[in-house]
């Protein structure tokens, strides 16, 4: 292969030092680079490398540079995104295969674009172009790495965590997940935002509440007609004629409620009788609050079982972690909930492999919690003597594999008898209920036990509350990176969100009290030197060097105000995709990027209008010019061709004469 490579760049540097097509040229470009960035085997670096080919390499890269030094840079900028990414998405896999897959994934990433950093760097010495893209490049690995090395070492902290489970009692295996837990969800809490999520009960009613429910509602409302109808005709009878009147108002009772009962039956019908009402899903400020149905749920004696269900993207895994968060928070207070200790299990229905009749089992034996046979049998020993209660929290449902869907998880794994009748929660998307009886794929043993919610879309009102927060968000991520770059340089070990928290909350009352939602920008002058101020006084921050506090100052007057948001929202008309929290954050994070590349083509439409003209003017008069040029050519030609020729005549003349 590397005599094939060798030959290529020959082949190369020869086709493009006798072409004049500019396609062709620029394809020969692209592949020269590539082999100057990608190509690590020594063999075919000699011959890039050649002193008799180094001028020659220069001649063709040097023609249109600036096109390939920006194609260059934005590829670097690309691998460098998407590092990122995967240190995230790696800080936030609970499966473990996953995780492996997407450090395997970073490794290669980051050692591919550091070989490339180095190759374009000798590639600018070599041939004597200018680079300068790849120090900003540089920086940014480093960064990173910083970043994935620390996150490697928290991995590696909880992996020797999971090494001394075996052993351990069950309560130590359940403190451990309660701090990983905690730990994790403040680092979230810390970069992201929460909007209440609002919830329609459905109330489920057995068939004969729900016949005799359905009958009674509609037989008072028909008999109450039929009561109004009969006095309005008995009404017209003459006074006097009291018996006529009585038996016009019962004939139209009877009729009334003849028509009722047949409504009532039918509405009974189903089985199933669903009533409504709107509210939150959960309020994680007041326990006691049970206009939260979370709230409610945990405080119910009858409900055992709380179904969550809504279309993709309205919230629903990460209404399972807040719930998982918000019992761990409960139980670290010594909050009791009906008398008992509850204690949290997260499942991930879709990461079991026999989720049917062995799902906590399997759930505990994963290296989230580390449970083996023994500290099972422990658990279920611990639960018998009512030492404490299980809160299963059963999520994503409907990502189970498809012979799964439509069975009864709760009564086919023996949920009730074989772990203290503990209180179970699933999440599901309401696509997949093609039955209208698909409460019984949930309910244990009595439908009425079953508390089911759905999820609403997001409302005028939560989608201001989302702006609002946001854009102060966008201010809180910025002082974040700031503060995760000071504790890396600074060699101060892992980030301490809480030290970063306490300095939030002094800058927010310090600088954002008061923020102007309204108009182009978040933030004025003033509240930017106030920021600018703190940060190179805080002592966690004690940002000096004029570049980083001009860098973040621009950044800080780049903010988009809540009605800048709203207002190009709905220039785009982008309320209609606005209906759950995941369309939400997609569309306030993208949206200035959106508006940065419009204005790039705006401006450069303008430049070609402003342009256009000049040039055409100029295209035409080079036009003109040519023509005219060779008109006078040949009127020249023209000119000396007859003087010429009245020359030989006269040389004629005269030989003829002699």
């Amino acid at each position: 292969q590397w005599k094939i490579k060798q030959g290529l760049v020959f082949t190369i540097i020869q086709i493009s030092s006798n072409c004049f097509s500019d396609s062709i040229t620029s394809f020969c470009q692209k592949v020269l680079i590539e082999q100057w960035v990608q190509e690590n085997d020594q063999r075919v670096r000699n011959i890039l490398k050649n002193q008799g080919l180094i001028s020659m390499q220069m001649q063709i890269l040097q023609k249109d540079w600036s096109t390939q030094h920006h194609r260059i840079a934005k590829n670097m900028q690309e691998m460098l995104r998407r590092i990122d990414e995967l240190q995230e998405q790696i800080s936030h896999e609970a499966n473990l295969n996953k995780r492996d897959i997407y450090l395997q994934e970073l490794d290669e990433a980051t050692k591919q674009l550091d070989q490339q950093i180095e190759n374009i760097s000798e590639m600018g010495q070599q041939l004597r172009l200018i680079t300068d893209f790849v120090n900003h490049i540089r920086k940014g690995l480093i960064r990173l790495e910083g970043k994935i090395n620390q996150m490697k070492e928290q991995l590696k902290s909880i992996g020797n965590d999971v090494k001394f489970l075996r052993g351990k009692s069950v309560e130590q295996l359940f403190e451990i997940r309660k701090w990983k837990v905690l730990k994790e969800a403040a680092l979230k809490n810390a970069k992201s935002i929460y909007v209440s999520l609002e919830t329609k009960v459905i109330y489920q009613l057995n068939q004969e509440e729900g016949h005799k429910k359905g009958q009674e509602q509609v037989n008072k409302k028909e008999q109450d007609e039929g009561n109004k109808e009969g006095e309005e005709e008995g009404n017209k009878v003459e006074e006097g004629q009291e018996e006529g009147k009585q038996e016009v108002q019962e004939e139209g009772n009877e009729k009334k409620q003849d028509e009722g009962n047949e409504k009532g039956q039918e509405e009974g019908e189903d089985g199933i009788k669903n009533e409504e009402k709107k509210s939150i899903l959960i309020n994680l400020d007041n326990i006691y609050d049970k206009q939260g149905e979370l709230n409610e749920f945990l405080f119910d004696e009858q409900k055992t079982v709380l179904l969550i269900h809504g279309v993709a993207g309205s919230g629903k895994s990460t209404a399972a972690k807040k719930i998982e968060e918000f019992i761990w928070i409960l139980h670290n207070n010594n909050k009791r909930i009906r008398n008992q200790i509850l204690i949290p299990v997260y499942i991930s229905l879709p990461s079991l492999k026999n989720p049917i009749f062995s799902s906590v089992e399997e759930a505990l034996h994963q290296d989230e919690y580390g449970f083996d046979e023994l500290q099972l049998r422990e658990c279920k020993e611990m639960l018998e003597k009512k030492e404490f209660r299980l809160l299963l929290i059963m999520d994503s449902y409907d990502e189970m594999k498809l012979e799964n869907i439509q069975k009864n998880l709760y009564m086919n794994n023996k949920v009730k008898q074989n772990w203290s009748d503990p209180l179970v929660i699933f999440t599901t998307r309401s696509e997949i209920f093609t039955s209208s009886n698909y409460v019984y794929w949930f309910a244990p043993d009595k439908v009425e036990n079953l508390k089911e919610i759905q999820l609403q879309k997001f409302n005028s009102d939560q989608i201001m509350e989302y702006l609002k927060k946001f854009t102060i968000q966008s201010v809180k991520m910025l002082i974040f990176e700031i503060f995760e770059w000071q504790t890396q340089i600074s060699n101060q070990g892992g980030l301490d969100i809480n030290n970063f928290e306490k300095s939030w909350d002094k800058l927010k009352e310090l600088c954002l009290s008061i923020t102007n939602f309204n108009g182009e920008t978040l933030l004025n002058q003033k509240q930017i030197e106030n920021i600018l101020s703190f940060l190179k006084n805080n002592e966690f921050f004690t940002l000096k060097r004029n570049e980083a506090l001009r860098s973040v100052m621009i950044k800080l007057q780049k903010l988009w105000s809540v009605e800048k948001y709203e207002k190009m929202m709905q220039q785009i008309n982008l309320y209609r995709l606005i209906e759950t929290p995941y369309m939400m954050e997609i569309i306030v994070q993208v949206l200035p990027k959106m508006m940065v590349k419009a204005s790039d083509i705006i401006n450069l439409r303008q430049n070609f209008l402003k342009n256009f003209p000049i040039m055409l003017y100029e295209f035409y008069k080079s036009n003109y010019l040519n023509r005219m040029f060779k008109q006078q050519q040949k009127m020249y030609i023209k000119y000396d061709k007859n003087q010429k020729e009245q020359k030989d005549n006269i040389e004629k003349g005269i030989i003829g004469q002699q």
